[in-house]
């Protein structure tokens, strides 16, 4: 099965960038509670290097934040 970094490559292949360019970090905000049943939650935060720009993404159970990401490198959110 093709990952979420998989897919975070593959977006950046197709506007001429490398995972290099980004520092990724993940935040964890899951909240477990005593029942069994509880949703994985948390965020993806994005650092371009190069222009110090910082995007923060929803992520977890049913999150898009790859199609997010990919409309903000259409957009150009990242260049200068």
């Amino acid at each position: 099965p093709v990952t979420i970094l998989q897919d975070f490559k593959a977006e950046l292949q197709k506007f001429s960038m490398d995972k290099s360019d980004f520092c990724l970090l993940e935040e964890d905000t899951t909240v477990v509670s005593s029942n069994s049943s509880y949703s994985i939650t948390g965020n993806v935060i994005l650092i371009h290097k190069k222009t110090a720009k910082v995007k923060t993404y929803k992520a977890g159970n049913n999150s898009h934040w790859i199609a997010d990401f990919h409309r903000d490198l259409e957009n150009k959110f990242f260049s200068n």
